[in-house]
C-alpha cells in the first residue's frame, strides 16, 4: 500500500457569498463572472466542494432590470455543490 500524498488536502472547500454584479468593471479592479469562474476552476480537484452562502440579487441594477435571471444562469456555471438563499 502506498503512502498518501501529504501535499494535497483531504478536502478542499471553496466558499463565496455576496455576488451582486457579474459584469467586468475595470475602474475598481473587478473582473467579472468569467474571471471568477476561471479562478474557481483553477482551484478545483476531485476532492473539492464549492459552497455559496447567498446574497446574489440585491442591490444590483441588473437584477432590477432582469428580475435576477442573469444571476441564476451565472451561478449555475459556477458548479456550486451546496447553497443557501441568503446569509442575513
Amino acid at each position: 500500500m502506498e503512502a498518501a500524498n501529504t501535499d494535497e488536502p483531504v478536502l478542499r472547500i471553496l466558499h463565496f457569498n455576496d455576488v451582486y454584479d457579474i459584469q467586468p468593471n475595470d475602474k475598481n479592479g473587478d473582473y467579472g463572472a468569467y474571471y471568477f469562474k476561471a479562478h474557481l476552476d483553477q482551484h478545483r480537484n476531485d476532492r473539492t466542494i464549492t459552497l455559496f452562502s447567498g446574497d446574489a440579487f440585491s442591490p444590483s441594477i441588473l437584477s432590477t432590470l432582469f428580475d435576477g435571471w442573469q444571476m441564476v444562469h451565472c451561478l449555475n456555471e459556477f458548479h456550486i455543490d451546496a447553497a443557501c438563499y441568503g446569509n442575513h
